[in-house]
């Protein structure tokens, strides 16, 4: 275990993958970013709006819809150990588009300060 904990720490391994992550066009502050925590951590959130009418005025209206129509959904946040199982469960939500009334919130949406204050709720 000492050894392959060792190895993860070596600083030829990191500018490897950032020289990689550079070749592919990815800017290097964004490979910065996620040396950080909880920035990884995000990566694996999703931020969903369940209810018909509070899904509908978000998506017609953003934020200020969601707000408006609050009372008439339900906010929910999940956190997930990958990001498949992100995947997966943001690709469920989708294909019960038309039976259920719900929306999966921008990423930049549910880090609102508007949005957490309801999620607090």
């Amino acid at each position: 275990m000492d050894k392959i904990l060792s190895m993860f720490f070596e600083a030829g391994r990191w500018e490897y993958a950032i020289a990689k992550g550079v070749g592919k066009d990815v800017p290097k502050n964004v490979l910065f970013q996620l040396c950080k925590p909880e920035v990884r951590m995000q990566m694996y959130e999703v931020t969903v709006i369940f209810g018909e009418n509070a899904a509908q005025a978000y998506i017609n209206d953003g934020v200020d819809g969601l707000c408006e129509f609050i009372d008439e959904g339900r906010l929910v946040r999940m956190t997930f150990d990958t990001l498949a199982e992100r995947r997966a469960y943001i690709s469920g939500i989708n294909d019960a588009d038309g039976w259920l009334g719900s929306a999966v919130l921008e990423d930049s949406d549910a880090e609102s300060e508007r949005v957490k204050a309801l999620l607090d709720k």
